[in-house]
């Protein structure tokens, strides 16, 4: 793998109450730790900073990717991915070497947002 960009967004401060429920239940929210005096924000991006370079390395020799795969929730999970302007729905069969999404049809996606399905009434993003 060349390259990789990344999108994190950190809800430091953020309500839960704020979202709609299928957000909500999601997304992790660090509010109720974020009274303590310890905790403030320049402190958490700065350790979440010095923990990324620590496995930066990983990235590097792309050593990460077998880890990136058994930690991945949706291998093996049917997602719906929006591309350019269509949608794709297939269950997701690895992910390879350049971190590209590889389905069970055989289709290889570089790029696109992933929306993981509900099965049966089965929430798959728990």
């Amino acid at each position: 793998m060349d390259h990789m960009i990344i999108g994190l967004g950190m809800n430091y401060m953020t309500d839960p109450e704020i979202f709609p429920d299928d957000i909500k239940n999601r997304a992790g929210f660090l509010r109720k730790y974020a009274h303590r005096s310890d905790v403030s924000r320049n402190k958490l991006i700065a350790v979440f900073l010095n923990e990324f370079f620590k496995i930066y390395p990983n990235y590097r020799t792309g050593a990460f990717m077998n880890e990136y795969r058994k930690r991945s929730n949706i291998i093996g999970k049917q997602v719906s991915v929006l591309v350019s302007d269509r949608i794709v729905s297939e269950t997701v069969k690895t992910i390879d070497d350049k971190g590209r999404l590889v389905l069970t049809d055989g289709t290889i996606l570089v790029s696109g947002e992933v929306t993981k399905l509900r099965e049966k009434g089965y929430d798959l993003h728990n």
